[in-house]
């Protein structure tokens, strides 16, 4: 019984004292007492246990000292070393002291990710043809290639799913070993070309048409390639260096963004004037002008001119996708600490070939100014993958 020895010890002392200095009021280490059970609701200083006997008893544990390595959550083991006294299963008369924790039992599930929206924390797993949904905000995440639909999830977590109802479940570790490429890559068909791309944004050049290919080459946006096929998973044969290399097509652009627009005047103009004099002193002058190409004077006169609008400079910056990220919303947590909230509209460009996950390393694009902490003056134009 952990801490018992010391806790007897200061009872004994309180014992000592109050019979020194108080004869009225008695007490001996007989009023203390413990109580161990599964932590079934925990939250707003309060800690409900159920007993081996089935006693569901909630203790007032607000200014208990808390022996656990991590917060207290449901599933736990703890034991209550408290006085005073249980009537029932009503603890309210009791004093707790101390409360000691310990990780409650591990359980597993294995099944297929069907739905859910794993950037915001929420991943629904079918298993033997049930579907759950988990909440997965605290759980530790390991992706060995990105989270798709279809993938094969393995869930750890503590506490207990009653039905299909996942509410008193904690989700401790979630596991995606699937690779993202067996599936996608029994029917791939090639389309060769001949053609000149340029990137769109800093990408990787690979091995192999998967990101989980070795990585040869970090290209900057704007990077002049010939393109030879383009597969129909996604991704594009390239020459890099006289060998055949991979690109994921989505960061290919057969616009060449060095591209300037001309300006170009044609001006043809032909005049034919005839003047016929006759020795019966008279003079005939005609002057023929038509619009028509076949007529003896023709004036043509062209002119095409684009003038375009000032382009706002564009801005990048490297972070970490935060939790509060959302479908309209980032967080981008960067490298000093420092959390940027960001909105993303239609006509944001996300570049991120296998989802956006928590704590995924991107590259944003923006126009504007960010003052301090304020991005209400930003306009979002681009995210995606770090490759680094």
């Amino acid at each position: 019984m952990k801490k018992f020895i010391a806790l007897l010890m200061a009872a004994m002392m309180v014992f000592a004292f109050t019979a020194c200095g108080c004869q009225d009021k008695e007490a001996s280490a007989d009023t203390y007492f413990e109580k161990t059970g599964t932590v079934t609701a925990v939250g707003g200083g309060n800690m409900t246990i159920e007993t081996k006997a089935g006693e569901n008893i909630a203790f007032d544990i607000s200014d208990a000292k808390i022996d656990a390595d991590a917060d207290i959550d449901v599933d736990d083991i703890a034991t209550v070393y408290y006085s005073g006294e249980v009537e029932g299963v009503d603890a309210t008369n009791c004093t707790v002291y101390e409360v000691y924790v310990q990780k409650g039992e591990l359980h597993e599930m294995k099944g297929i990710l069907k739905g859910g929206d794993p950037a915001e924390g929420t991943m629904i797993i079918e298993c033997d043809g049930v579907q759950y949904e988990f909440n997965i905000i605290q759980a530790e995440r390991h992706y060995s290639n990105g989270i798709a639909i279809g993938n094969e999830i393995t869930i750890k977590y503590t506490g207990k799913i009653v039905g299909t109802d996942t509410t008193k479940a904690n989700v401790r570790v979630v596991i995606d070993t699937d690779d993202n490429t067996t599936k996608e890559k029994e029917n791939v068909k090639v389309k060769a070309v001949n053609e000149t791309v340029w990137t769109t944004c800093t990408v990787n050049v690979r091995t192999g048409s998967t990101s989980a290919s070795k990585t040869v080459a970090t290209l900057k946006e704007g990077t002049k390639l010939t393109r030879t096929g383009i597969l129909s998973d996604g991704w594009s044969r390239v020459t890099y260096k006289g060998k055949d290399e991979y690109i994921a097509s989505q960061f290919l652009t057969k616009k060449n963004p060095e591209h300037k627009p001309t300006t170009k005047s044609t001006t043809a103009s032909t005049t034919k004037a005839t003047t016929k004099s006759t020795t019966e002193s008279t003079t005939e002058s005609t002057t023929e002008s038509t619009t028509e190409s076949t007529t003896e004077s023709t004036t043509e006169s062209t002119t095409e001119s684009t003038t375009e609008a000032p382009v706002p400079p564009v801005n990048t910056m490297k972070g970490k996708i935060g939790e509060g990220s959302s479908m309209n919303t980032l967080e981008l947590v960067t490298a000093d600490g420092k959390t940027l909230t960001f909105g993303i509209t239609d006509e944001t460009r996300v570049d991120i070939a296998h989802g956006a996950t928590i704590g995924m390393k991107i590259i944003i694009e923006y126009e504007g100014e960010i003052v301090g902490d304020d991005t209400s003056k930003v306009k979002l134009i681009h995210i995606c993958e770090d490759p680094e």
